[in-house]
């Protein structure tokens, strides 16, 4: 490839990471819109012209606007709701209608759960053209899930967009905050991790209904997405790697009581501690280069800790697991 368009390509993709940074700065500057979806849609074809920083410009937007309404189904937790129809063309209208009723009720509150926050998403991709779908499944929110095979309910939503004939991932509820078990709040944190996530990251922390909206490499099952440890972002951020990233129950040494896990990559300079739920301090764990070339830490176990443990990055969560004695 000719060196020229290999700077090119290289300045491109400089400026098109850049830009979200000065697409997010313009859109928090933004005032409060009388007529939220007319207003916003307008603001947005005008101040910016692909359709990525479009995307881009309602992600933020509604990630940095509208609270996760813990109050009303409690933290991402599914109410059924139904549809009185005659026919398959009234369902749809019956459907849109109510779908309209919901965007409209949390743009004036400013707030919703998962279903608002993707309805919202994709009202205002469609007044823009861009076309756009809200996706339902499972996800894994917590160690509790770990092996929860067998949930029937579908609890969380989210969007896909296509840009230039490819579908891209966006969770604008996941993005916008998280919920604190002990203040029992919704935390306003805006996290970009959502934002166009590599599907293989993805998938394990969300498996849609329909497998085809899975949209990564090697397509997993429903039992082995909850048989995964659970993964938080920075271990994605900071290019942590398992050595083997499919078991997320962990089982003790019937004569040791020691906890193995292995890495084949860490990043360099970052130490990494652990706790047990219950513990009131978190413990620095010793990390040990093993004679193939991976990185093992070694962690003691007995039956009066918790069998749920985190490890964390520094003050950051990297990852979740089940710890099962033998």
């Amino acid at each position: 490839m000719n060196w020229r368009i290999l700077l090119f390509l290289f300045v491109f993709n400089f400026t098109y990471s850049q830009n979200f940074g000065l697409v997010d700065k313009k859109v928090k500057s933004y005032p409060e819109f009388e007529d939220v979806l007319n207003d916003l849609s307008i603001r947005i074809k005008n101040d910016f012209l692909s359709d990525e920083e479009r995307v881009r410009a309602i992600f933020t937007w509604i990630a940095t606007n509208i609270k996760y309404d813990v109050e009303k189904v409690g933290p991402f937790v599914p109410k059924m709701e139904w549809i009185v129809y005659s026919s398959k063309s009234n369902y749809i209208w019956e459907r849109n209608r109510r779908d309209l009723r919901k965007v409209k009720k949390a743009l004036k509150y400013g707030k919703g759960t998962c279903t608002e926050y993707s309805l919202i998403f994709r009202e205002l991709c469609r007044k823009m053209e861009i076309p756009v779908n809200v996706i339902k499944g499972y996800t894994k929110t917590g160690i509790k899930d770990i092996g929860d095979k067998d949930r029937y309910y579908k609890d969380h939503a989210w969007n896909v967009v296509q840009i230039r004939g490819e579908w891209k991932i966006v969770d604008v509820t996941w993005a916008a905050g998280y919920f604190d078990i002990e203040t029992n709040k919704f935390i306003s944190a805006f996290d970009d991790f959502y934002f166009f996530t590599d599907p293989d990251e993805f998938i394990t922390s969300h498996f849609p209904i329909q497998e085809k909206w899975q949209l990564n490499s090697k397509k997993v099952t429903k039992a082995s997405f909850f048989a995964t440890p659970i993964f938080f972002p920075d271990y994605y951020k900071n290019n942590f790697k398992l050595s083997v990233s499919d078991i997320g129950v962990l089982k003790t040494g019937a004569d040791s009581k020691k906890i193995i896990i292995s890495f084949d990559s860490l990043p360099k300079d970052k130490k990494i501690y652990y706790v047990f739920a219950g513990d009131k301090y978190v413990n620095h764990s010793r990390i040990n280069r093993t004679s193939d070339n991976k990185f093992q830490l070694s962690i003691k176990y007995n039956e009066h800790r918790n069998s749920h443990l985190i490890l964390f990055s520094e003050k950051d969560p990297i990852l979740g697991f089940k710890i099962k004695p033998e």
